[in-house]
């Protein structure tokens, strides 16, 4: 009777803890994983690369995990199951059975008891219940698909992984590498965005080694992405450094402009002027776009080595009898002769390594410093007429320069040519050989003549030579000089027939780039005889 009373109770206790023991796993591995693709997924989402902020994560799967665990595997697996509680689970199964099973149960337990009644009564009882739990299936109590639905759950959450894992390798790994092992380990990225100087070629700033930009000045970024073209929301964020928290650090969001790249990569660059507020002396600023950003490069604003004091002073050529000019301190705008020394003397804000002069593109020439680095001295002499501009390149003892240095205007004029006019006579003329020809000649220049010479130049007179006659000597360029002359042809044994070109020409006194000569305008004069003349005054 003990026998097939209680084994098929004993069977349907086994499964039944089967079917906890894989509905358990089931459940625990579904939450186990679903609780670590949620934390990795939050780790490569947002780039959690706070080591503390993913302990957190790790301590909440963990969490999750331990009340699996607890919850569907070890509560279960620990709770009795009494042959009294399988009978009600068997009798619930079957309605049919009503309380057939448990009171055989009952009584076959307490049948050595005398409060359980007559032995007949409960050996009929008994009897009934195993006959009926002999035409039971017992197999059918504990459904199969309690465990089932978890156990595929479970299956499906590992295929689905083993898929990814197989899919990305690198970036399984590396998701919980970062999770469970807390590794710094860098989730491998779409965008690696890279900063680069004028000739495109990478530049080396990193949070160590950052950038010194005078107060006041600018700096070009270009910012690639070495991967592909540059994502779209790429900008430039500034913060101040004294401050690392919150979102009140930034102190701006720049955008970039994208463009293409001129070396031979297809792929699109994005540049930007960043102008620091005024105001800070340490900032930070970092490229971000798609899922990257660098890392927050160093921003010192520094004073530039800017001019204190100036003094130009001009020293006008020799030959233009100016004196020597002292511009008002502080003005450095330089209007002078072609050939004007123009010296220089500077105080700087700060001692400086080096200093150049520079003069529209024209080489630049040296600067003499005093031993205490901010006292300057240069000459140069003025060469090319126009304007243009000059200034003082200046670089202090880490290498800084100004990008805008303050700039002065270099106007240099020309000596023009004298001028020269021939007023009588006022055209051609016919004069015979013993002639007297009266000449009216004024001539100019703004820094005076050397001389002034008449030039006979014969057109019909095989052999002849040019021949020059001085007019005047030297003349200071303070007013118009009027020059009458009579020409004596007489001197010239002249025959009729004979004619000349004649002009006036006056010689500076310009001694830098050799004189200039002014010419009048040319009369021609001919001879004729005194009958021919004298016909042409009875014509007029």
């Amino acid at each position: 009777m003990t026998a097939p009373f209680l084994a098929p109770l004993q069977r349907l206790r086994r499964r039944a803890r089967r079917v906890l023991l894989v509905r358990g796993i089931g459940l625990v591995l579904s939450m186990s994983i679903t609780g670590t693709t949620v934390a990795v997924g939050l780790d490569w989402l947002f780039h959690l690369d706070d080591i503390r902020q993913r302990g957190l994560l790790l301590l909440g799967v963990l969490l999750v995990h331990v009340a699996a665990t607890w919850r569907w595997l070890l509560v279960p697996l620990a709770a009795p199951l009494s042959d009294l509680a399988l009978a009600a689970r068997i009798e619930q199964r079957f309605p049919v059975l009503r309380d057939q099973l448990s009171s055989g149960l009952q009584f076959f337990r307490d049948q050595n008891a005398p409060t359980t009644g007559s032995a007949t009564l409960r050996q009929g009882v008994i009897n009934s219940a195993a006959e009926a739990l002999q035409h039971v299936d017992i197999d059918t109590v504990i459904e199969r698909r309690t465990a089932d639905i978890p156990a595929l759950l479970a299956a499906g959450f590992i295929v689905v992984g083993l898929a990814l894992a197989a899919g990305n390798p690198l970036d399984v790994n590396t998701g919980l590498s970062r999770l469970y092992a807390l590794s710094a380990d860098q989730w491998p990225r779409k965008v690696d965005l890279q900063f680069l100087d004028s000739s495109q070629a990478p530049v080396a700033w990193n949070d160590r080694r950052g950038v010194r930009l005078p107060a006041g000045e600018s700096i070009p970024l270009r910012v690639i992405n070495t991967r592909g073209d540059l994502p779209d929301d790429s900008v430039i964020e500034l913060r101040h450094a004294a401050n690392r928290r919150g979102a009140a650090r930034l102190l701006a969001v720049q955008s970039l402009d994208h463009s293409p790249r001129t070396d031979s990569d297809a792929t699109t660059m994005g540049s930007g002027i960043l102008a620091p507020p005024d105001g800070f002396e340490t900032l930070e600023f970092r490229a971000r776009g798609g899922d990257d950003e660098t890392p927050w490069i160093p921003l010192a604003i520094i004073p530039p080595p800017l001019i204190e004091s100036l003094q130009v002073t001009l020293h006008p050529p020799a030959y233009t009898t100016r004196t020597t000019q002292a511009l008002p301190e502080g003005h450095g705008d330089i209007e002078a002769w072609i050939g004007t020394r123009a010296t220089i003397s500077a105080v700087i804000n700060q001692p400086i390594r080096q200093a150049t002069l520079v003069r529209g593109e024209q080489p630049a020439l040296p600067v003499s410093i005093a031993s205490d680095g901010r006292n300057l001295t240069t000459e140069f002499v003025i060469q090319a007429p126009g304007v243009s501009t000059w200034f003082l390149a200046l670089v202090d003892h880490d290498g800084l320069t100004v990008e805008r240095p303050e700039q002065f205007e270099l106007r240099g004029l020309l000596d023009r040519l004298p001028e020269v006019e021939m007023v009588e006579p006022h055209g051609n003329t016919l004069v015979t050989p013993q002639a007297r020809v009266p000449l009216n000649i004024t001539a100019h220049d703004d820094l005076g003549l050397s001389d002034v010479h008449l030039v006979i130049r014969p057109l019909n007179a095989p052999g002849a030579v040019e021949k020059k006659r001085l007019l005047h000597g030297p003349h200071p360029g303070d007013g118009l000089l009027q020059i009458d002359f009579t020409w004596q042809l007489a001197d010239e044994s002249l025959v009729a027939g004979m004619e000349f070109d004649i002009h006036v020409e006056a010689t500076d006194t310009c001694d830098v780039d050799g004189p200039r000569v002014g010419r009048s305008a040319t009369r021609t004069v001919s001879i004729v005889s005194l009958a021919a003349k004298r016909d042409q005054l009875d014509a007029r």
